[in-house]
């Protein structure tokens, strides 16, 4: 989702140019069918280098834009394209590290040296047909309330990026109390518990945990007037169908991983984590939030969300 502006840079400026995606497959629902830049597809699989070699020259393109900055992706901007434009990997503590869109875009500067300044939204929502909508989604289209979008989770892998439960609780409670808004929780498979203990505690509020693909996924977060979530994949689909997001940041630095368009609401303790970027916490056993992400309290984060204009 970060990189998606690179597709709509290069297409600004080679308005005749055919773009192909090559990515996880996971993606094609997002990329194929909702971003207006893109024309074709490639599903990308972890194969032999030599092998994704061949597919490459069987594209027969001009140009390959790696964005991967990895060893395979090397070896493929070197032998798989006429020309090639590759991502270098910003260094921590570099001056330039800048946000990860940004990085993206720095790409391809030989060839395009002026983005727009407005890079999102890039994901169109209405070109999913409702044939494809689950009943759940139409179900929440034909509401009227205002909906708040709530990420509980994070994944199995890092979980000290997540938010302490016991903080979404009383957020939640809090949210509820005033009448404003109806909490929609979002998640993949690993949140399907996650989403049932909050169901459980909060009834009325709307549950989709493990229930949406991406493109469904997508739509939700278009139709809510706001998203809640720490560092996950939901909330950069939320900035790519333009729908602004409070990020809650620790392990990771919303400067630089956060949603794009609102780093200045994300509430960010990475200057205090000790374990920057890592997949653990090496203040706990890792297998619960780290303490960067307990330190923001739940306060701070209704006032967040009650500065937001008409919330």
């Amino acid at each position: 989702m970060m990189a998606s502006p690179v597709a709509m840079v290069l297409k600004k400026y080679f308005p005749d140019a055919k773009i192909t995606y090559w990515s996880h497959s996971s993606l094609r629902p997002l990329i194929l069918d909702m971003c207006p830049y893109i024309d074709q597809f490639l599903d990308f699989k972890k194969e032999n280098v030599w092998r994704l070699l061949a597919l490459l020259k069987a594209t027969k393109c001009d140009l390959f834009v790696d964005l991967s900055a990895s060893l395979r992706g090397g070896i493929l901007s070197a032998f798989g394209s006429s020309k090639a434009l590759r991502m270098t990997k910003k260094k921590i503590g570099d001056i330039a590290f800048g946000h990860m869109v940004d990085n993206f875009l720095d790409t391809i500067r030989p060839m395009c040296p002026q983005v727009p300044e407005k890079l999102f939204p890039t994901l169109d929502v209405e070109k999913i047909p409702e044939s494809n909508l689950s009943p759940d989604v139409v179900q929440l289209k034909n509401r009227s309330e205002n909906l708040l979008a709530i990420v509980p989770g994070v994944g199995k892998l890092r979980p000290n990026r997540a938010w302490p439960l016991n903080n979404w609780v009383e957020l939640i409670d809090s949210i509820l109390r005033s009448g404003n808004l109806v909490p929609v929780f979002i998640g993949g498979p690993e949140e399907v518990d996650l989403g049932q203990d909050l169901e459980k505690k909060f009834p009325n509020c709307i549950n989709l945990c493990g229930k949406l693909n991406l493109a469904q996924t997508a739509y939700v977060l278009k139709l809510s007037k706001l998203v809640l979530s720490a560092d996950t994949g939901p909330a950069h689909i939320a900035t790519a169908v333009g729908t602004p997001v409070i990020g809650l940041y620790g392990p990771t630095q919303a400067n630089r991983y956060g949603p794009y368009d609102c780093r200045k609401i994300a509430i960010d303790k990475s200057d205090a984590c000790k374990c920057l970027y890592e997949k653990a916490c090496h203040l706990n056993s890792g297998e619960s939030s780290g303490e960067c992400m307990k330190s923001i309290n739940t306060q701070s984060v209704l006032e967040k969300l009650q500065e937001q204009p008409g919330v």
